[in-house]
């Protein structure tokens, strides 16, 4: 339950994922308050998070998913907060309904920028927790968490690792 799970959002469609605009509809708290309507995904208890489906083997129920903002595009550089994973399984997207995608910040023309296969990786996650002190990337690299260009994947961390960067973020 220790080993988990560091996922980390780019701001722009780079690769497979949400473009930084997203962020704040998928982890549903931004420090600044909106008059812009909000997506659907801020309104579900239990969010997905749509990726390649080579990250399936990455997740397991009760793993934390730490979410980091770059700072290209204004980002914080860090990563800002972590969600509880409740499960994860793979769905074509000639098969996605809208009960895969509501709770997402993607739609189905969307799902193109998140990989060339035409399988994703669904994980769903509740019990988003904004970080009140945001752990930059600095202290990623010190705790052995990767450079940035790593930061853009999936990886397992150890327990020491999650540790750290929950005492640092809390």
């Amino acid at each position: 339950m220790l080993a988990l799970c560091l996922r980390l959002y780019l701001p722009v469609y780079d690769f497979n994922y949400p473009q930084q605009q997203f962020e704040e509809h998928l982890l549903a708290d931004s420090p600044q308050d909106s008059f812009l309507p909000k997506g659907k995904a801020h309104l579900a208890p239990l969010r997905h998070y749509l990726s390649d489906k080579k990250t399936l083997k990455n997740y397991s129920r009760g793993d934390l998913m730490f979410f980091y903002e770059p700072v290209k595009n204004g980002g914080a550089g860090a990563v800002i907060a972590v969600g509880r994973v409740l499960r994860a399984y793979l769905r074509d997207e000639a098969a996605m309904q809208t009960d895969d995608l509501a709770p997402s910040v993607l739609d189905s023309s969307q799902l193109s920028s998140i990989g060339v296969s035409k399988t994703k990786t669904i994980t769903v996650f509740d019990n988003v927790l904004r970080l009140p002190r945001p752990v930059p990337l600095h202290e990623l690299k010190a705790l052995n968490c990767g450079e940035a260009h790593q930061l853009i994947t999936c990886q397992r961390l150890s327990s020491e690792q999650v540790q750290a960067i929950l005492e640092k973020g809390l």
